[in-house]
C-alpha cells in the first residue's frame, strides 16, 4: 500500500479504503498492470481483495484469485467479507495468545528478578495490608530486626501492632497524606533493643480512599545516628571548651570578616558576641598597629602563620594587647583563619614597669654614691685590688690612684678617725661582717663621712680570705643628725618659750584689762598718757610673745584684715634706717592694694627675713625693691600652678641685684636648717619659717635667680576684697550684759579679779573659781543659774579641758569661752557653743566675745 505502482493495486486500495476491491478481468484492468506477467503465468483472470479489520482497524488484506472472470453478486460479496472478518478474528486471537504467553514468560522472569532484588537490596522492604492478609518483607528487614521468618515477625507485630516506637503518629500521617518520607524513628528488635531507621512509605488506596496495602522501606541508620550523637556530644564538649576557654578564639573568613568568636574574645574587647559577627577583623585593631596587622594577614593568606603581638581597640576605647596565634584552615583552597588571642595587657604593663624599674636601677647604680671595692692582704696590710669607677665621683680620685696603694688609709683617713680604724684592721683577716664610719679626704681637700661595710669570707685558694667592701657617702646623714640635735634643742627652746609665753600672757592680761578700768575711772591728760603708754607696752609685749611662739613652735597668730601697704611702709623705715647706705631701696605699692586676712606680725617677719637675706646677698651694695600688686587667677592659671586657687591674690615681690642662688641648691633653700652662710652666721631657719608662714596663710611662693644677677622672691597671698567694706560698715554696738551669770575660772587671782570687775561693771553677774575642781562644784550647785563659763586652759590639778568635759556632762548646752596664753586649738569634745580667747585681751575683746556667744542660738 505504498505510494508507488504496486501500492496502487487492489490490495493497497483495500487496505487504504477498508473496502473490498474486485478485479473482474486482469487483461482489461489498468490497476493490475504490474501483475500481468504473474497473472498469465498462473492463469489468473480475476481477483478480490478483502480488508482484514480488528476493532475497525485494518490490519491487512485477504486476496482471492480465480482463473475465471467473476461477476460477484451482493450475497457472494457479503459471504467473502464475513470470511475475511472471521479470518481477522482468528488472526487476532492467535496474536493475543502469543502475547499472553510472552507476557506470562516476562512476568515470571520479572517476578523472579523482583524477588531476588527484594531480598538482596540492603534496605528493609515491606508490603502489608492493614488486616495483615498481605504481609511481605525482605530478608534484610528480618536481619535488621533479628527475626528468622516472616511468620515470627508477623506474630510480633500482631502483639505490638508496630515495630516503630511512634507507630501511631506514623500511621496517622500516612492516613492523612498518603505517604511518609524520610521519617526517622526507632524500631524494636526481637531481642528488645532499639535501632534507628529512616522510613519511607506509600499507602495504596482504592477508588474510595480505603488503604489496600502499604509499601515501604526502612534504612538502618543506627550507626549514623550513633555517630551523630557522638558528634553532637563532641561538639557540645568542644563548645563548652571553647566557651570556657580563657583565651579568645576568633574565626575569620577569606575576606577577614568575623564568622565566630567565643564569649571570652568578645568580653576581652568589651562587646557582645553578636556585635562582632560579620565585622572586619581590622575594625577591632588599633590604628597604630593596623599596618602591622595587615602584613601578618597577607602572610596568613599564604599559609604563613606567625605568632605575634598586636594592639586591639576595646569598645570603650582602651587598648588591649594580645598575643595572637593563627592557623589557616584549608580544603582545596583558602577557607578561613582561626586565631587564638591571649590577653597580655597586664603582662605588658608589668613588663614595661620591670623595664622601667631596671632602667631606674641601672641609673641608680650608675649615679649611686656607693663605691664597691675589694681588698687583699699584702705584707700584712690591706691593699686595693678592685674598685668601681664611681670612686672618682665620690672622692675625686681615679681608681688607679687607689689600686695597689698600701698607704691609702694613712694618707686619706681623717687623723681623728685613723687610730680607731687601724686598730680594727686585723679583724679583716677573720671571716665575718664589719661596719665602720669615718672620714676620708676628698681630692679637693674637704672631708666626707663614709659608712664602710666589709664582708670577709673564706677563700677557696690564696689568699685565704676574700674581702669585699662598700663605701657609702653618709655626709648628709651626719649633717641631718646634727640638724636633728639642733631641732631637739629648738624643741626644748619651744617648750620653754611656750611656758614663758603662757606665764607672760597671764601677767599681761590683768595689766591690759586694768588699763581700760584706769582710763574709765581716772581723768586728766597726764593719767591718760600714762595709761596709753602702759597699754601700748602691753600690746608690744603681747606681740613679742606671739613672735617668740611663732619662731620657736610655729604657732598660728590671730588672722585679721591687714593692709599690706602699711607693713611695707614699716619695713621701708627699718631698711632705710638700718641697712648699709650702699644698698638702694625702693618700694612700689598701689593705693588700692587689696587687704588680706593675716597675722600682721608674721607677715612683717616674712618681709623682714626676705629683705635681710637680700642684704646679705649684696655685701658690696646693690638695689633692693619691694613691689606689690593685685592679681586675679583664673582656672587656666591654677591648672598650671597646683598651689594656686581661682580668685584674687596680692603679689609681693622682693627683688635684689645680689650674688644669686646657684641652680644646684635652689631646690633646697626652703629646707629646715639649710644655709650657705658661714658657721655661726646662719641657722637655716629663715626661709623655712617664711615658707611655713606663707603656706599657713593659704598662699604660696616661688623664686627666680641667676648667679651674679640677683634673685626675686614672689609671695602670693589670698586677698579679701570685701574686708575693707566690712570695716567701714562696722558700727559701735552695745556690749553690756543683760544680767547673765558668768562662771569665771582661773588660777591667777589678779586675772579673776580684773575680769570679775569688768563683767560686773558691764551688766553681768559673776561667780569665781580658783581651779577646775572648785568650778565643777560651783557649777553643779548653780547649773540653772550659770549662763556661760569663762575658763583658763592651763591650770594645776584639774585643767581647762577636763573642767569643760565635766560641766558638759552636767549641762551639755552650756556656752563656754576658753582662755589661753598659747595660740592652739582646745583639745576637748565640743560642739558649736565654745570659743577660744587668746591672752592677753582687752575688755572690749572680752565683751565682744561674750556678746557673740549670747547672740548665738
Amino acid at each position: 500500500w505504498a505510494k508507488n505502482k504496486y501500492g496502487r493495486g487492489p490490495t493497497g486500495k483495500a487496505i487504504r479504503s477498508g473496502q473490498p476491491v474486485v478485479v473482474q478481468n486482469f487483461k482489461n484492468d489498468s490497476s493490475v498492470v504490474p501483475w500481468h506477467h504473474a497473472a498469465q503465468k498462473f492463469n489468473i483472470l480475476s481477483s478480490i481483495a478483502l480488508p482484514l479489520k480488528v476493532e475497525n482497524k485494518v490490519i491487512g488484506a485477504l486476496n482471492i484469485y480465480s482463473q475465471y472472470q467473476q461477476n460477484l453478486d451482493q450475497r457472494e460479496l457479503e459471504l467473502l467479507q464475513e470470511l475475511a472478518a472471521n479470518l481477522s478474528f482468528g488472526l487476532q486471537n492467535l496474536k493475543l495468545k502469543k502475547e499472553k504467553e510472552r507476557t506470562e514468560q516476562n512476568l515470571a522472569l520479572s517476578h523472579e528478578k523482583y524477588k531476588t532484588l527484594f531480598n538482596r537490596v540492603p534496605v528493609g522492604l515491606y508490603i502489608f495490608s492493614p488486616d495483615k492478609n498481605i504481609f511481605e518483607v525482605n530478608q534484610y528487614l528480618l536481619k535488621m530486626t533479628g527475626f528468622k521468618s516472616i511468620e515470627e515477625l508477623k506474630k510480633f507485630m500482631n502483639k505490638h501492632r508496630s515495630l516503630s516506637l511512634d507507630g501511631e503518629t506514623f500511621q496517622k500521617t500516612l492516613n492523612e497524606k498518603g505517604a511518609v518520607y524520610d521519617h526517622e524513628t526507632q524500631w524494636r528488635t526481637k531481642d528488645g533493643k532499639f535501632i534507628w531507621v529512616k522510613e519511607n512509605a506509600v499507602a495504596v488506596k482504592d477508588e474510595n480512599g480505603k488503604i489496600l496495602y502499604i509499601e515501604g522501606s526502612a534504612e538502618d541508620i543506627t550507626a549514623r545516628k550513633e555517630a551523630e550523637l557522638a558528634l553532637q556530644e563532641q561538639q557540645k564538649m568542644y563548645s563548652t571548651i571553647v566557651n570556657m576557654a580563657q583565651e579568645g578564639i576568633w574565626l575569620v573568613d577569606a575576606k577577614a570578616r568575623t564568622t565566630f568568636v567565643n564569649p571570652k574574645m568578645a568580653a576581652m574587647l568589651g562587646y557582645d558576641v553578636e556585635e562582632m559577627l560579620g565585622k572586619s577583623y581590622f575594625d577591632f585593631v588599633h590604628k597604630k598597629n593596623l599596618k602591622q596587622a595587615k602584613e601578618y594577614w597577607h602572610k596568613q593568606l599564604q599559609s604563613q602563620n606567625v605568632q605575634h603581638k598586636l594592639c586591639f581597640k576595646r569598645k570603650d576605647g582602651r587598648e588591649l594587647w594580645g598575643l595572637v596565634s593563627s592557623a589557616s584552615l584549608l580544603d582545596t583552597e583558602f577557607k578561613s583563619v582561626l586565631k587564638m588571642v591571649v590577653d597580655i595587657t597586664e603582662i605588658r604593663i608589668i613588663h614595661q614597669q620591670l623595664e622601667q624599674t631596671n632602667r631606674q636601677l641601672m641609673e641608680i647604680l650608675e649615679s649611686s654614691s656607693a663605691v664597691l671595692y675589694s681588698l687583699a692582704w699584702q705584707n700584712n696590710r690591706p691593699v686595693f685590688v678592685h674598685i668601681t669607677p664611681n670612686v672618682e665621683r665620690l672622692f675625686g680620685y681615679q681608681p688607679e690612684e687607689l689600686l695597689n696603694n698600701p698607704d691609702f688609709w694613712q694618707e686619706k683617713v681623717h687623723p681623728d678617725d685613723l687610730p680607731e680604724l687601724l686598730g680594727k684592721m686585723p679583724l679583716l683577716q677573720i671571716p665575718g661582717k664589719y661596719n665602720f664610719e669615718y672620714r676620708i679626704r676628698h681630692k679637693d681637700g674637704h672631708y666626707l663621712w663614709v659608712f664602710n661595710e666589709i664582708r670577709v669570707t673564706p677563700g677557696t685558694e690564696n689568699p685565704k680570705t676574700k674581702i669585699t667592701c662598700v663605701w657609702i657617702d653618709i655626709t648628709e646623714r651626719r649633717k641631718l643628725e646634727m640638724q636633728f640635735l639642733r631641732s631637739q634643742r629648738m624643741e626644748s627652746l619651744g617648750a620653754l618659750a611656750g611656758g614663758i609665753a603662757h606665764d607672760l600672757n597671764n601677767i599681761l592680761t590683768p595689766i591690759l584689762l586694768a588699763t581700760e578700768v584706769l582710763r574709765f575711772k581716772a581723768k586728766g591728760a597726764g593719767i591718760e598718757r600714762v595709761v596709753s603708754m602702759v597699754e601700748e607696752s602691753t600690746h608690744r609685749g603681747k606681740e613679742l610673745v606671739q613672735q617668740i611662739l611663732s619662731f620657736a613652735r610655729g604657732a598660728e597668730g590671730e588672722h585679721k584684715a591687714v593692709q599690706v601697704k602699711h607693713l611695707i611702709g614699716e619695713i621701708t623705715k627699718v631698711v632705710k634706717q638700718t641697712f648699709p647706705k650702699n644698698i638702694q631701696f625702693s618700694a612700689s605699692v598701689p593705693k588700692d592694694l587689696w587687704p588680706v586676712l593675716a597675722d600682721a606680725t608674721q607677715l612683717n617677719q616674712v618681709l623682714m627675713n626676705l629683705c635681710v637675706n637680700a642684704r646679705d646677698a649684696m655685701p658690696e651694695g646693690g638695689q633692693l625693691k619691694i613691689i606689690a600688686e593685685n592679681i586675679e587667677f583664673d582656672k587656666h592659671y591654677t591648672m598650671m600652678h597646683g598651689e594656686a586657687k581661682p580668685g584674687p591674690y596680692i603679689k609681693i615681690s622682693v627683688i635684689d641685684s645680689g650674688t644669686g642662688i646657684p641652680r644646684h641648691i635652689i631646690d633646697k633653700i626652703f629646707d629646715p636648717f639649710f644655709t650657705t652662710k658661714e658657721k655661726g652666721k646662719g641657722t637655716g631657719l629663715g626661709l623655712s619659717t617664711v615658707h611655713t608662714i606663707v603656706k599657713n596663710h593659704g598662699g604660696f611662693m616661688n623664686v627666680y635667680s641667676e648667679p651674679n644677677k640677683g634673685t626675686t622672691f614672689n609671695v602670693y597671698l589670698p586677698a579679701q576684697k570685701s574686708a575693707v567694706l566690712t570695716e567701714q560698715k562696722e558700727e559701735t554696738q552695745d556690749l553690756t550684759g543683760q544680767g547673765q551669770t558668768i562662771l569665771v575660772v582661773d588660777d591667777e587671782q589678779a586675772i579673776r579679779e580684773i575680769i570679775s570687775n569688768t563683767l560686773i561693771e558691764n551688766g553681768y553677774q559673776v561667780i569665781t573659781a580658783a581651779d577646775g575642781a572648785e568650778a565643777v562644784s560651783l557649777f553643779a550647785q548653780n547649773k540653772e543659774k550659770i549662763d556661760l563659763m569663762l575658763t583658763d586652759i592651763s591650770m594645776p590639778f584639774m585643767d581647762g579641758p577636763a573642767t569643760i568635759r565635766a560641766v558638759r556632762k552636767i549641762k551639755p548646752e552650756i556656752k563656754i569661752i576658753a582662755m589661753s596664753g598659747r595660740a592652739h586649738k582646745v583639745e576637748v569634745e565640743h560642739g558649736e557653743n565654745i570659743k577660744l580667747l587668746i591672752k592677753p585681751f582687752t575688755a572690749v575683746t572680752l565683751l565682744k566675745n561674750l556678746k557673740e556667744m549670747f547672740q548665738k542660738k
